[in-house]
Order: structure tokens, then C-alpha cells, then sequence
């Protein structure tokens, strides 16, 4: 399944102290998504620009952005940053940077791409040409030779410069990180895997819903979200053009990095993954993608029209990059192809729906407002990434309620689609969690929780499920003892990138902890007297009412 590589530990031992700045750039308007995977990795946000973060790590960053970031399109290392509006600051500013700290005396260097914006200087080829010439020269004085044979290992170099701030970069990717090396077929209009990547991770999907692409082309959403699902780190099936720097990146570095991303792959997972196409052989394509990338087994492929879209399964996710029409014939086509996708959705009412499209007549033509519209950038085409989430309305008539000691704890199941869990707290022992956690697996519902919170002497916490439903741990916020009326702190399994709510509850490690988890964290008082007696339910419904129209 992945490239057979030397693993042998010997070698000499190489320090680990220094600290680099690496830059990775990313598709516009996914900035958050990579961000999030940056500090799960451990690393320190720098700086977050439009189409690019700069973190910090040591040099095992390098080896673990390389194969662990979905999301990034490359990964630069960052070898200086200064202030340039002519050529003789770029070309001073450049040769100021200790290249021969990095490159060796036979490295094939060049600059591979320059972009510049709102700056003085705006011509790519100049400032090539000039960064090169900056760095030959330092290289000169450092290696005392008048001319490089350059027959050595490559390392591209890359420059930015934005209102007039000059960053210049080492590629350690090399090719782009889009290219997973699983790909060798490809189909119409493909859409890259990061870009993939990060859609999904947008998405409340995990992998233990059901995920429909039934416009799959050559797979690359069922393979990115598989691939999510069993943990397999998307750069285990390629090499970087760091490989092979020595100087900067001991093998033993890069071994380690393999290492861990072997270890962390789930081998026993299960998940019902499905991509259709009307094209046979573009399902054939999307196969054999699939096998390349070691998912094979976890993805159903078939030849199926999206009029005929249908599933037993409830609160699935339909994830995909349907045709925008590039050619006139297409376009006219249009209008008859995303009514029947908005057809076909309403015949899955429990289902939420995620597209990514350039048409922009596409909500339209489904016959419902996108819940959200994001604007990405798919290549350079402006698309839309709407997002219809599945109906969250609540029928209280026939729930079954459990009360704890006093009127505490409150566990609503049934026919809640998204169910939550009530306590204060005090409680909590009372309840057999893994009963209630096992009847909402069994059907299919997602397990969430909410804590209310009374002015009790008691700390107040968060609990965490276990995945038997036991209690894994509960954060103690004593600090809690403002709200001194009573309150509901809500866990909603929805993605966003703002909680609206999230300054006001006065815990902001708990809300990055579920905001990095994709979730919505939000607080809607329910009053004192509705809490301790059964008339609490028509408090309830208002109180979930309010969290729908809020979203």
C-alpha cells in the first residue's frame, strides 16, 4: 500500500532545538480549516493570511507538515522576510539571508515562482532573475567558487512579496501536496484533494455516517473522506523534494514522520462510503484511484444517474462537485440537471447536502436557500460551497424524559434527530450513559450533550463520552459561578467558523477545544421554575426553536 522505505535508526543524533517558521499556502476562504489541522499537529500559529498560515515548529515539523496537512498546498520553509520597493533592497535583502546554512555547494537552486501584489515591484521574471543572482552571490563568498555546477539535489525556492513585504521560501514539498500519488487516472473537471480535503473537513461528517458523491468523477471526494476516516495520512504514498536534505532534514526525521503515520492508521475501521458516475468508465477510473490509495475496501462505486439517488440509511451526507457547464451545450443543461439533484435530495429529508459549484442559479434550481454560502476559489474559478443541512425540527409528543436526583438531569431520546443531554452536573452518577449512548448509535442518531448549569457549591464541568457511552472525563470550571441563573450550555454537531455566543460563556479553552472539533457552542437560558418540573418541555421546544433560527 505505501512506498517500501530504509527504515534503519542509525546515524548520528541531530538536535532538535532550532526553531523554523514554515509557510503553508491553501486555497482562499480555507484558512481556518488549515489552521485547525496546524494546531492538532502542536504547532504555534505565526500569522493567518488570505491563501496562506505561517507556524512555528522545530525540524520535525517539516517531515510531519509534509505528510499530515491535507489541507495545504505545499509546505515552505521560511528563510527571510524584508521590506523591498526597488531591486537593490531585493537583491541586498536577499543575499542577507545565510543560504549556505541550507544549501550545500552542488545544490540545484532556482526560484520556481515569484508572485508579487500591491507592491513596486510587479515583474515575476525581474524578481527571479534577482533572488537568484542575491543568492549566488552569498553562496560565492561562503564557498569560494565563481561558478556552480548545480548537479546536486534541488531545492526550489519561492517568493512572495505583498505590499512591498518580501518573504522568500524554501519548497520542501516540491511537487504540490495536492498530488497524493494516488491518482493516476483522472476524470472531467477533477477536483484537487485538498480541496476536497478541506470541504469535507467543513462538513459534520464523520465515518460513522453514511457519505454520498453522485457526481464522483474519478473518486476524489470518497477517496479524501476514506482515506479521513481510516486515518491515512495523506502524504504517506509520495516523497518531497526535502527527502533528500540532509543539511536541513536528517533521514532519520523523515523516518520517525513515516513511522508515526503507519501507526496511526485504523485497519479495523468500517464505513459506508459511495460515489456514482453515469460514466462506466470513469467509475472504473475512480476503482482503481481508489485501490491505489489503500481505500478500496471502504468505498462502493456504481454506474448510477443522481435521478435515482435513494438510501435506507437516515442523517446521511451527500458531499459533492456536481457539473457547472464549461461548454454552451452544458450550460443550457443546467437548469434541468440541479432540479433534479434538489429532487432527489428531498426525497432524503433527514439527509444535509454539501455542493460545491460555480452555477449560479444552483440554489434556484434545487428549490432551497443554501443554510450557508462560502465563497472558494476552485483553480481560478469563483465557486460556491452551499451547504443544506438536514431539517432539525423536534417533535417533543412522544418523548420518553428521565429525571435525575431532584429534577437535575434531563435525557431527551426518541425522536430527537440531533440528541443532547441535560444535567447540572451534581448528577451525573445516577445516569447509565451507555444505555442511552448505545440507543442513539442504534439509531443512528449523533450523541451530543448539553450541561446546564444552576449556582451550586458543586463544580460546574463538561463531560466527554467514551465510545461505550461511559463517562471519559469532565472538565471542572469552577469559575463558572457567574451564571447564577440557570443556563444551557449547547454542543451542536454543526461546522462553522464563528460561535457567535462563544465571548459570552467565559471558558475559552473548552470553546477551542469543540471548535476545532467542528462544532457550535452557543448558551440559551431556560427559567429556573421550568427546569425543576415537567412543564420544562415547553421551555425546551422554545429553547431549540431559538438555536434554529439562529443558524
Amino acid at each position: 500500500m505505501f512506498k517500501n522505505r530504509n527504515r534503519g535508526r542509525k546515524g548520528k543524533n541531530t538536535s532538535m532545538e532550532n526553531m523554523y517558521e514554515l509557510i503553508a499556502p491553501c486555497h482562499f476562504g480555507l484558512e481556518s480549516v488549515l489552521k485547525r489541522e496546524i494546531l492538532d499537529l502542536g504547532y504555534e500559529i505565526v500569522t493567518v493570511e488570505d491563501g496562506r498560515i505561517t507556524f512555528r515548529g522545530d525540524v520535525t515539523a517539516i517531515a510531519r507538515a509534509n505528510i499530515f496537512i491535507r489541507t495545504a498546498e505545499r509546505i515552505l520553509l521560511k528563510m527571510g522576510s524584508f521590506r523591498a520597493t526597488d531591486f537593490d533592497e531585493l537583491f541586498e535583502g536577499t543575499k542577507a539571508i545565510p543560504w549556505e546554512e541550507f544549501l550545500p555547494r552542488d545544490a540545484k537552486f532556482w526560484v520556481t515562482k515569484a508572485t508579487t501584489n500591491k507592491s513596486a515591484l510587479f515583474s515575476a521574471s525581474a524578481i527571479q532573475s534577482i533572488v537568484k543572482k542575491a543568492i549566488v552571490e552569498r553562496m560565492k563568498q561562503t564557498y569560494r567558487v565563481e561558478r556552480f555546477e548545480e548537479d546536486g539535489d534541488e531545492y526550489p525556492i519561492r517568493v512572495f512579496i505583498f505590499k512591498d513585504q518580501v518573504s522568500i521560501g524554501l519548497d520542501t514539498s516540491g511537487t504540490s501536496l495536492h498530488k497524493r500519488g494516488y491518482r493516476t487516472l483522472v476524470g472531467k473537471a477533477p477536483i484537487s484533494e485538498t480541496l476536497a480535503a478541506a470541504l469535507l473537513m467543513l462538513t459534520p461528517w464523520n465515518k460513522d455516517r453514511v457519505l454520498v458523491d453522485p457526481f464522483c468523477g474519478s473518486g476524489t471526494f470518497p477517496i479524501e473522506a476514506a482515506m479521513i476516516g481510516a486515518n491515512i495520512a495523506p502524504g504517506m504514498m509520495r516523497e518531497f523534494t526535502a527527502d533528500c536534505w540532509g543539511k536541513v532534514v536528517p533521514k532519520k526525521v523523515w523516518y520517525n514522520a513515516y513511522d508515526e503515520a503507519e501507526d496511526m492508521i485504523r485497519r479495523d475501521v468500517q464505513m459506508n462510503i459511495q460515489g456514482y458516475d453515469l460514466d462506466p468508465e470513469i467509475v472504473k477510473c475512480a476503482k482503481a484511484n481508489a485501490k491505489a490509495a489503500g481505500v478500496g475496501d471502504y468505498i462502493h462505486f456504481q454506474a448510477r444517474d443522481v435521478k435515482d439517488l435513494r438510501h435506507p440509511k437516515h442523517y446521511g451526507f451527500i458531499i459533492t462537485n456536481p457539473p457547472y457547464g464549461e461548454r454552451l451545450e452544458e450550460k443550457e443543461a443546467l437548469p434541468a440537471l440541479y432540479k433534479t439533484i434538489g429532487e432527489s435530495f428531498a426525497n432524503l429529508p433527514d439527509w444535509s447536502m454539501y455542493l460545491i459549484t460555480s452555477y449560479e442559479d444552483a440554489e434556484k434550481y434545487i428549490g432551497r436557500k443554501a443554510d450557508r454560502n462560502r465563497k472558494i476559489y476552485n483553480g481560478m474559478i469563483k465557486s460556491y460551497f452551499n451547504e443544506l443541512e438536514k431539517d432539525y425540527t423536534v417533535d417533543f409528543a412522544d418523548e420518553e424524559v428521565f429525571m435525575g436526583t431532584g429534577g437535575g438531569l434531563c435525557l431527551l431520546k426518541g425522536k430527537i434527530k440531533a440528541p443532547f443531554f441535560f444535567t447540572n452536573c451534581d448528577t451525573l452518577l445516577d445516569v447509565d450513559f451507555g444505555d442511552i449512548y448505545e440507543y442513539h448509535k442504534s439509531h443512528g442518531n449523533l450523541v451530543t450533550m448539553i450541561c446546564a448549569f444552576k449556582h451550586y457549591t458543586v463544580p460546574y464541568g463538561v463531560v466527554e463520552l467514551g465510545e461505550n457511552g461511559s463517562i471519559a472525563a469532565m472538565r471542572e470550571k469552577p469559575e463558572l459561578d457567574f451564571l447564577t441563573n440557570t443556563g444551557v450550555y449547547v454542543v451542536e454537531p454543526r461546522v462553522v467558523e464563528e460561535m457567535r455566543d462563544g465571548e459570552k460563556i467565559g471558558f475559552p479553552d473548552v470553546i477551542e477545544r469543540y471548535r476545532r472539533a467542528g462544532e457550535k457552542v452557543g448558551v440559551y437560558p431556560i427559567s429556573e421554575s421550568s427546569w425543576m418540573d415537567m412543564g420544562q418541555l415547553e421551555e425546551l421546544e422554545k429553547m431549540r426553536r431559538k438555536l434554529e433560527n439562529q443558524q
